[in-house]
């Protein structure tokens, strides 16, 4: 009796090793990686050199994944935080002589480069009749790619310590770029991913204004206490970024591209313009496209619009008040967070005092 019961002991151990094997394995493998747990992070001068050597080879950047738009469970609660004052910040535009002094430094050259012909059509969605929205190719064309308010997008890349993977970022203030804070602290396993080398207007595999080094980032304590992606906390996903270094012109990234303002505590009911590199798009993965839709208030702090952008798309801006062709500027309201895979919407944090008023009052950036 004795010996079955040991017996029934060690299966017992056993099947709780082989479910536990899994996360355990996983964990380890990033046990490199950063345990921060502040809210503010300084990337040192050595893991800066490091990425921005990896990711300055077009071939690393081509084979790198979109990271995976996050799935939120759950609701995201009754709105129980009063909106302050509407804030609207002034964007930026390019330095006189700055696209001169990029064909010199980085040999971008003009039309922009075509690679893989994308779809060039405009589609309505079958969900039209709650979210309905246009959504185009974006820096593809010419007049697009190395054009301001365009220009201020493009992608970062990163690693979590066994995959290399790409978010869409966007300049919102003088040197300070902003995305979604899934692309840069993992939760589950509470740290940073290395740090983001940013590549503005990255269109076919060709950066036509270099990477760029960050010197820090900031996310919301409340996004790293979550232990999971739900809708109660897609409010909280907002990073931001400082790149405040120069190249050999004396330029910053802002100097080059210019830059988005950024509104909080707006009115989540909004047109807007949000763009992204989405892989499940034909060539999202190398070029930038746009969802133009009406967004709506999904919950606490958080808005939804319909798009069929995927994985890529995390970090996208939200832009209101960028009318394509006509008025040629804008602001982000939102980033893009996270959805259901086919299901024609995402969703996305509503700028507020909370999540990017917070992140500016903390680091003095913006």
């Amino acid at each position: 009796m004795f010996a079955k019961k040991i017996a029934s002991l060690m299966i017992v151990f056993i099947l709780a090793m082989s479910f536990e094997a899994a996360p355990f394995a996983q964990a380890s493998q990033h046990a490199q990686m950063r345990t921060d747990q502040s809210s503010v992070i300084q990337y040192s001068a050595q893991e800066r050199a490091a990425a921005q050597n990896k990711f300055a080879d077009p071939a690393v950047r081509a084979a790198a994944k979109p990271f995976p738009l996050p799935e939120p469970k759950g609701s995201a609660g009754v709105s129980t935080e009063k909106l302050g004052a509407p804030y609207q910040s002034a964007p930026g535009q390019p330095k006189p002589g700055a696209k001169a002094m990029a064909q010199a430094l980085y040999g971008s050259a003009q039309p922009a480069p075509k690679g893989v012909v994308p779809d060039l059509s405009s589609s309505l969605t079958p969900y039209a009749k709650y979210y309905a929205f246009n959504r185009y190719i974006a820096n593809w064309y010419t007049y697009e790619w190395m054009q301001y308010p365009y220009e201020t997008v493009g992608k970062i890349y990163f690693s979590d310590g066994m995959y290399d993977y790409y978010c869409t970022a966007t300049l919102i203030d003088y040197d300070i770029v902003a995305t979604a804070a899934h692309c840069v602290y993992d939760t589950a396993y509470n740290f940073y991913y290395t740090a983001p080398i940013f590549y503005p207007a990255e269109s076919g595999g060709v950066a036509p204004y270099g990477g760029w080094m960050p010197q820090s980032g900031a996310i919301t304590p409340n996004w790293i206490a979550a232990k999971y992606y739900s809708l109660k906390v897609v409010k909280d996903d907002v990073a931001l970024l400082s790149y405040p270094y120069t190249d050999g012109s004396g330029f910053n990234v802002s100097d080059y591209v210019g830059y988005l303002g950024y509104w909080k505590n707006l009115y989540p009911t909004q047109v807007v313009n949000t763009m992204g590199y989405p892989a499940n798009l034909s060539s999202g993965d190398q070029f930038s496209y746009i969802c133009t839709g009406q967004t709506f208030k999904k919950g606490s702090g958080v808005i939804g619009m319909g798009c069929d952008m995927e994985g890529g798309s995390s970090g996208g801006p939200w832009i209101v008040g960028f009318y394509p062709y006509y008025y040629l500027s804008g602001w982000a309201m939102s980033v893009v967070s996270g959805g259901y895979a086919g299901s024609g919407v995402f969703y996305g944090a509503l700028f507020s005092d909370y999540n990017i008023g917070y992140l500016c009052g903390v680091t003095g950036w913006c």
